[in-house]
């Protein structure tokens, strides 16, 4: 999620102005990393200083009028606030006085904020939704994934939340940029189609069907970007803190919304976790450590043992149900593996 962002939630937040599904949302966030309460922590602390209330948020003229409030008969221990200033003014230069007019309620008192509601959507195991955006564009998601978007976009971009799977179909709009956030990855794009893999615990992949897109890192840390084309696709190693860029069929990874299952190449605990999302099983493991099985292969409408069934004769795997939803998974170390397109 962008700075600005995680500003404009917390702002809302503090003047009063956050709907049910805000603070629902805003509570969810704050506690899903010690760096979002450090923020909030921050920003609480700046906007509760006299001389914050008192600011029009132009950031044209932020330094002027802080000077200006330095001059006021009421004594201020410019030594206490420097440090809350500076940060004031940073904050102010960073998100523009468009975002803080809109959100945050400034002099006159008769300028009308506007409550902007959060829609979210979760796709259960061995479901998925298509969802038409507020500026038509279409979010496919994918099992076991779930969404957060404003019920209209306002302001310079069109911002969406992302854990899990979706395949984009964006609207064009040069104006107001497309902006996918999945933990401390954005995607932006115009007007195009790309699909984001990513589930919590795993890497994430981008991959575009059309148009352009940009894949950047925000981690304060380690900032970069990636450009992508057609068939080209983005992979955010988590561990390693990278991006790796190859040229893919983009088909392949956008088989899913046809209701195909297909495997490009992936381990065999990528396989067990998308299996689990399809069919509503959990599925154990027991495999060698140093074993490593990459799949291949793909399957349109098929009962799970039929997927199962395959993946033992191919991979020389064997499998058995240990109650009504649990599948364990074992290798089989007798045969030799079979050739996948044979």
């Amino acid at each position: 999620m962008p700075k600005k962002e995680k500003i404009r939630i917390i702002l809302r937040q503090l003047n009063g102005e956050a709907t049910p599904e805000e603070k629902d949302f805003f509570s969810q966030w704050l506690l899903a990393k010690p760096e979002n309460f450090d923020l909030f922590i921050e920003i609480k602390k700046l906007w509760e200083t006299p001389m914050s209330r008192d600011l029009k948020f132009d950031d044209t003229k932020a330094l002027m009028r802080i000077n200006q409030a330095t001059t006021r008969k009421r004594q201020i221990n410019w030594h206490h606030y420097a440090t809350r200033i500076a940060a004031i003014v940073i904050i102010l230069v960073t998100i523009g006085s468009i975002a803080f007019h809109r959100f945050v309620k400034v002099q006159p008192e008769n300028v009308i904020t506007e409550n902007i509601k959060l829609i979210t959507k979760t796709s259960s195991p061995g479901e998925q939704l298509r969802i038409t955006l507020p500026d038509a564009s279409v979010a496919h998601l994918n099992a076991g994934s779930t969404i957060c978007y404003p019920e209209k976009f306002t302001g310079h971009s069109r911002d969406i939340n992302l854990i899990g799977e979706a395949f984009f179909e964006v609207t064009k709009d040069s104006l107001r940029p497309f902006i996918v956030s999945s933990a401390n990855i954005t995607t932006t794009v115009l007007g195009t189609s790309f699909n984001i893999k990513a589930f919590n615990d795993q890497n994430i992949t981008v991959t575009v069907a059309t148009g352009k897109v940009k894949v950047e890192n925000m981690q304060e840390d380690m900032i970069g970007e990636i450009m992508l084309l057609p068939n080209e696709q983005a992979s955010y190693n988590k561990n390693e803190n990278r991006f790796t860029r190859q040229e893919v069929d983009a088909r392949h990874y956008l088989a899913w919304t046809e209701g195909i299952i297909r495997f490009n190449n992936d381990d065999l605990q990528e396989v067990a976790n998308m299996l689990e999302r399809w069919y509503q099983v959990s599925i154990r493991l027991e495999v060698p450590r140093d074993e490593k099985i990459h799949i291949k292969g793909s399957y349109k409408d098929k009962k799970l043992y039929t997927i199962l069934d395959g993946l033992s004769y191919m991979y020389n795997l064997s499998y058995a149900w240990q109650n009504e939803n649990t599948i364990l998974i074992k290798k089989e170390t007798d045969m030799p593996p079979k050739n996948a397109y044979e």
